[in-house]
């Protein structure tokens, strides 16, 4: 039986506070925010780790 491994997406923690920061600006600017260019981002930055199926939910 070959090897099954387990990968959960995740943002790193840096790239969650980008993105607050990019709406807290946009609003106090009184701007709105390019969802196209957030979710490019978000793909662009993704990134995966390795699950034991032990530490699942």
């Amino acid at each position: 039986m070959p090897r099954q491994i387990n990968v959960r997406a995740y943002l790193p923690w840096w790239f969650r506070t980008y993105v607050k920061a990019v709406y807290a600006f946009a609003y106090m600017a009184g701007l709105e925010v390019d969802q196209d260019v957030i979710r490019a981002q978000v793909k662009q930055f993704t990134r995966y780790r390795e699950i034991d199926p032990s530490d699942q939910q």
